[in-house]
């Protein structure tokens, strides 16, 4: 039969040798990735049957456990709708539209605030709710798990609340919209219901303000004219100045804009919890922190000097509004008195957020102090304007004199009466804007969402019934990390610290199925075992570094290595070359060649230690032309003294007789006897199992061999598939229809020997 030598390569010694030293010549980058992707491929290969089954069970596990903790969040949403402007049956309240951004944020926050939350609490079917059970702040969380939407920039509000109880969810909903709706109207008529009462009081006091008026002008009057002050004898006496009309007019405003504020704050003031102690000490902080601030006494030094300039205007100019440097002093000194407010205001705002701001409502709070600081700045508008009023009247006074005087009551008396009329029309504005619509209006109660906000988690459980999938393997690939198995020539030779002579193909058992296509693979797969096994064959034949070698141990670290099945095979090539070979089964605990051949075990070698028969009389002819096998004899579990007679009785009588003596030894590190064996050889061979041969396992016999001074011709990577083989090196070639020769011998045994 012809055979296939591959191309020669170098050992250690640096002979030419016809061994296919399977070292890549890629870099050492490639290789480690090749290294770690045949470890990856070797430990799927050998624990999928296990890994299979337990991750689809810890997957299926997975699933149904974040099915039982999962459930879907449903949505109960209701719709409000928050107008920019107030609804108006006659009068339109011009401040509603220039208060429209705060107005819609104080509701937003009035929504979720204690006032509107707490009385929730009242229903039993929402105090025991599953999601307040144990809560130390029930209406915290409620607040908290209510939101408010608006849609785009519309006046359209979404009030919603999440939960995986729906009904729950819209029970909470339905109730929140009633108590919010219930709170701002109460809150909107116990508004207006006051400001009435303080406008009915202060009609009253214009009343009686008109009728001390009307009895001091006529006393004034009769002590100037000695007539009666309605007879017109101030005809041409000057009138009124624009400048005095002006400031009453505003004084008026002022007074009305005061009764309004007034009546909102008392009323926030009934809705807010009680924290007299708290604001006191803050306003008093704030008086502290005007009187020290540096750029108010500035401006109220400016404003006095200011001041005395406009008064200096006022008396020596007849006309001064008409002077363009008056009243360009005079605005100056406006804004100075705006500026001064808003200084005042800030600091305000500043002291109330750092003393008491954390224990206000966020809402009501933020509008009572809003309200505070426009009544101060409206006391500030009031005393300027007074100051003005009385400097203007002083300067009249004295150039006129008693006649300007009657003619200043006569005026104050008509603005007085006219202050009566605009509080008794805002009583009747008041009176008829009640009946208007409301400014929030529920557009519809709450409902549950058809479609779960959160459904079931698809992809969590995917996730996780993958990676629990994925999980037995990845702890088989942390145990063949850990085990560190040989995969490749290049770890077996950083293991071994020895050259690779080859590799050999994995010798396949025969397929449980008959047929044709069958019997056509395992032919394949003998020839190719066959071939790789002809390779280390001719490597001891030829190669510089095995000249003089005659007889060979084949070693293997540990058992189930493929130890019996290449020295066999090996014998079996040996012998076909035309080399007269005996193959030596020195296993004496765990005797296997006498199985592979189909011979009696005994006599074998261990009756020729003994003595009791010579090798000629214990060597059996193989089937092989050229090949004969001395069997272990009858196994024993002590064969160390017995061993001491190997090169004596059996090796001197075989180099005499065979060109080459081939020694199945027992594993090198379970039978200490292996050295005695090896060291009885001329050279020694070590196998190791593709992804099942430990590393650590294959340095330990290799340093092991090496410290009993054993010469270690290099070693083999046995149980490469036939397949990668054939790939790596190409499938055998010549006489395509014949026979393997020995091999098939073989195949019906375990592969492991």
């Amino acid at each position: 039969m012809n055979k296939m030598i591959t191309p020669p390569t170098q050992d250690l010694t640096g002979a030419a040798i016809p061994a296919p030293m399977v070292i890549d010549a890629e870099g050492d980058d490639q290789s480690h990735s090749a290294l770690s992707g045949q470890a990856i491929v070797g430990a799927v290969r050998r624990w999928w049957v296990v890994a299979t089954p337990v991750g689809l069970f810890l997957s299926v596990a997975a699933v149904v456990a974040i099915c039982l903790m999962s459930q879907p969040v449903y949505r109960a949403s209701a719709w409000l709708k928050i107008k920019a402007e107030s609804p108006y049956v006659v009068f339109k309240d011009e401040e509603t539209a220039l208060d429209a951004k705060r107005f819609v944020e104080t509701q937003v926050e009035l929504i979720r605030s204690p006032m509107v939350v707490a009385p929730l609490l009242g229903d039993p079917a929402i105090a025991q709710l599953e999601i307040l059970r144990g809560e130390l702040d029930p209406i915290g969380m409620l607040g908290e798990l209510v939101h408010v939407f608006q849609r785009g920039d519309s006046e359209l509000f979404r009030l919603s609340m999440e939960s995986t109880d729906p009904q729950a969810a819209k029970d909470v909903i339905n109730a929140l919209a009633r108590s919010y709706l219930d709170f701002r109207s109460k809150q909107e008529s116990e508004t207006k219901r006051r400001v009435i009462a303080l406008l009915q009081q202060q009609k009253e006091k214009y009343f009686e303000d008109i009728k001390r008026l009307r009895g001091n002008l006529v006393t004034v009057a009769d002590q100037a004219t000695k007539n009666d002050p309605y007879g017109g004898l101030m005809s041409g006496g000057g009138g009124v100045s624009p400048l005095v009309e002006d400031s009453v007019r505003r004084l008026i405003e002022i007074d009305l804009a005061r009764v309004s504020l007034t009546a909102e704050r008392e009323n926030l003031k009934q809705d807010t919890p009680n924290h007299a102690a708290d604001y006191a000490a803050a306003e008093a902080a704030v008086v502290e922190l005007i009187g020290r601030d540096e750029q108010l006494r500035a401006w109220r030094e400016q404003q006095m000097l200011m001041e005395s300039r406009v008064e200096s205007y006022r008396q020596t100019m007849r006309r001064p509004e008409q002077s363009r440097e008056y009243r360009d002093l005079n605005a100056g000194l406006q804004d100075i008195v705006s500026a001064m407010a808003g200084r005042v205001e800030m600091l305000r705002s500043q002291v109330m957020s750092e003393s008491i701001g954390s224990m206000k409502p966020s809402g009501p709070s933020e509008e009572s102090e809003a309200i505070d600081l426009r009544l101060a700045a409206l006391d500030l508008q009031e005393d300027y304007l007074r100051k003005s009023l009385e400097a203007e009247q002083r300067k009249r006074r004295d150039n006129a004199g008693g006649l300007l005087e009657v003619e200043f009551m006569r005026a104050e008396l008509t603005l007085a009466e006219e202050m009566q009329q605009e509080v008794a029309s805002r009583i009747t504005r008041m009176q008829v804007e009640s009946q208007a619509i409301d400014r929030v209006e529920l557009l519809r109660e709450g409902e549950i969402e058809q479609t779960p906000v959160v459904g079931m988690p698809w992809k969590k459980m995917a996730a996780a019934a993958l990676g629990c999938w994925f999980l037995p393997f990845a702890v088989a690939l942390i145990a063949e990390r850990s085990l560190r198995r040989v995969c490749d020539v290049r770890s077996l030779e950083a293991h071994a610290n020895a050259p690779v002579l080859c590799e050999i193909a994995r010798l396949p058992s025969r397929p449980n199925s008959s047929g044709r296509r069958s019997e056509y693979r395992l032919e394949q797969a003998l020839r190719v075992f066959e071939e790789s096994t002809n390779v280390l064959a001719t490597t001891i034949r030829w190669a510089d570094g095995f000249k003089g070698i005659r007889v060979v141990s084949v070693m293997s670290a540990m058992k189930n290595e493929g130890k019996t099945s290449l020295s066999s095979q090996l014998s079996i090539c040996l012998a076909e070359a035309g080399g007269k070979t005996l193959l030596i089964d020195g296993d004496l605990r765990s005797p296997d060649i006498h199985s592979a051949f189909d011979i009696d075990p005994s006599p074998g070698l261990g009756d020729v230690l003994d003595g009791h028969a010579s090798l000629q009389q214990t060597v059996v002819a193989a089937e092989q032309p050229g090949l004969w096998v001395l069997p272990a004899g009858k196994a024993v579990s002590t064969p160390h003294r017995k061993l001491s007679w190997l090169q004596e009785r059996v090796l001197a009588a075989a180099r005499e007789d065979y060109d080459y003596v081939v020694i199945d030894t027992p594993p090198l590190l379970v039978a200490s006897e292996a050295l005695m064996l090896a060291r009885a050889a001329d050279a020694s061979i070590l196998c190791a199992m593709r992804d099942k041969s430990r590393g650590e396992q294959v340095r330990e016999a290799g340093q092991r061999l090496q410290a009993a001074g054993v010469r270690l011709a290099g070693v083999v990577l046995n149980g490469v598939p036939a397949k990668q083989y054939a790939t790596r090196y190409g499938q055998p070639y010549g006489d395509e229809g014949a026979e393997p020769v020995g091999a098939e011998s073989y195949a019906a045994n375990e592969t492991s020997v």
